[in-house]
Parts: C-alpha cells; structure tokens; sequence
C-alpha cells in the first residue's frame, strides 16, 4: 500500500510540473492534486526533493530492470535509452539546472 500512495504522490506531482515550475510547487498543492493529507504525505517523503529523489531512483531502477531482460548490448541500451527520452519531460522539469534546452 505504501508503495502505491508514494507512486500517486508522485503522479500528482509530475502532473503538477506541466503547469507549474520546480520552485512554484508547494506540498499544499501537491497534497491538494493528489487527494491526501499533509501528514500523509510527510509520512512518505520528509519534503518535495525527497519525493523527487524517490521518483528518480525508482524509474532508474525500472529502466535498468526492463535492459536486464534484453537479448544483447544493444537492446538493453536501446530500451534504456527510450526509457530515458519518454522520461525527459520530467527530468527537465525536476532538474531544470541540469537540462536547461530541453
């Protein structure tokens, strides 16, 4: 159940990112877009950078997971690498100083 709150914090939060920036984002409206308490989501994440930090982990290791299951070299890293591209909005949002042309 924990892991299924934390993936709605996180929807609600990368929903939030497509009319918002990074540093206009509150817990108020994250808790508000996602239909939970404060004390929920302060149960999960101690701030937004942590749930950022959880997110990111967490896709990493999907993408990592899915190039395991590849026949080759070459499929893994074509997998991996459409993962990232399908993942791009977010990470340029999430991390603007690090992605500032996309």
């Amino acid at each position: 159940m924990a892991e299924k709150t934390k993936m709605q914090i996180l929807k609600s939060f990368s929903a939030l990112l497509t009319n918002h920036e990074l540093d206009k984002i509150t817990v108020t409206m994250l808790v508000e877009e996602c239909h939970i308490s404060r004390q929920t989501f302060y149960y999960h994440f101690a701030d937004i950078q942590a749930l950022i930090d959880w997110g990111v982990k967490k896709y990493t290791q999907g993408c990592v997971n899915d190039a395991k299951k590849a026949a080759n070299i070459e499929e893994a890293t074509i997998i991996y690498l459409t993962k990232l591209m399908k993942a791009s909005f977010f990470c340029a949002n999430a991390f603007p100083h690090l992605f500032p042309a996309i």
